[in-house]
């Protein structure tokens, strides 16, 4: 019916996204965030779900490899790539709160 209210969980969660698409989110939360701004990711999620997206965070310790690759530990820092790449490959999109590392 031309002009009637959409209804069902795709309308609501079109909705909450201003219009935009709900995804299926992996949360990476780094290390340095996780020490120094733990209440960051909690406040990332809330935002995050209340725009309609489902978040999911992998239970996977993973590093990124930042820490390692940014003090000159650039091979060291591949391994950690690749298995960050791995870990992750099966998310669309991958969200993180960056945090820089020292240099």
């Amino acid at each position: 019916m031309a002009g009637a209210a959409e209804r069902g969980p795709a309308a609501a969660a079109r909705a909450r996204t201003g219009g935009g698409v709900a995804r299926r989110l992996a949360l990476f939360i780094t290390c340095f965030n996780d020490t120094l701004c733990p209440q960051t990711g909690r406040a990332v999620v809330r935002l995050l779900e209340r725009l309609g997206h489902t978040v999911e965070f992998h239970r996977a310790r993973v590093c990124c490899g930042q820490m390692h690759f940014n003090t000159g530990y650039r091979p060291e820092a591949l391994s950690m790539v690749r298995r960050f790449a791995e870990v992750f490959a099966g998310y669309a999109y991958v969200v993180s709160r960056p945090v820089p590392a020292p240099t």
